[in-house]
């Protein structure tokens, strides 16, 4: 669920600045696969 909410604030793009707070605390998730989506929705959305 996670994975899956970090890939669509990404695929939404700059709009979803306001979820980089957020998705940078999913950089420390325990989930190899959450902190790599979370990673790359940061790189979509331009941060």
């Amino acid at each position: 669920m996670r994975a899956r909410a970090a890939d669509v604030l990404g695929e939404i793009g700059p709009q979803a600045r306001p979820a980089l707070p957020a998705l940078q605390q999913l950089l420390e998730d325990e989930d190899f696969t959450v902190r790599t989506i979370a990673a790359s929705a940061i790189h979509r959305i331009g941060d």
